[in-house]
């Protein structure tokens, strides 16, 4: 168990802050998909998502970053660590893929294309909370 003040604690408190922080911002482009009320809209905001949330997950994975930070990369985490590294893929790939389905609608509002975008934008809120819920279990043992 690491103590108040240690380089270990230290480093768990700037990941969860970047954590936190990198969160903030993807929320605020979420919220704008969100809100779209037209595909141009839509296709612009998935268009904004998909490098920062590329950029973020790079940042989460690669070594060094933040699951790392976290101690998240032990044996004992390893299920869960897992699990997120895959929803990476598979968010990337619904943002994407629904960028390029807006960017085919330009010109109207699909119920259907905004529902989806609001699916996409729950499973971002899901995928954050089970991160969030990761970074607490790390904090406190």
């Amino acid at each position: 168990m690491t103590q108040n003040g240690s380089p270990e604690q230290a480093a768990l408190d700037k990941a969860r802050h970047d954590l936190d922080d990198e969160h903030q911002q993807l929320r605020r482009i979420v919220g704008r998909m969100r809100e779209a009320r037209d595909t141009a809209t839509l296709a612009a905001a998935l268009d904004e998502l998909h490098p920062r949330l590329k950029e973020h997950f790079a940042h989460e994975e690669f070594p060094n970053g933040l699951y790392h930070s976290m101690g998240a990369l032990a044996r004992d985490h390893a299920a869960e660590v897992r699990e997120l590294v895959d929803e990476h893929f598979q968010l990337l790939s619904a943002v994407r893929g629904l960028a390029d389905e807006a960017r085919r609608h330009q010109g109207g509002g699909p119920e259907g294309l905004l529902r989806n975008a609001g699916a996409i934008a729950d499973r971002l809120r899901a995928h954050e909370e089970k991160e969030l819920k990761l970074a607490d279990t790390l904090h406190h043992r």
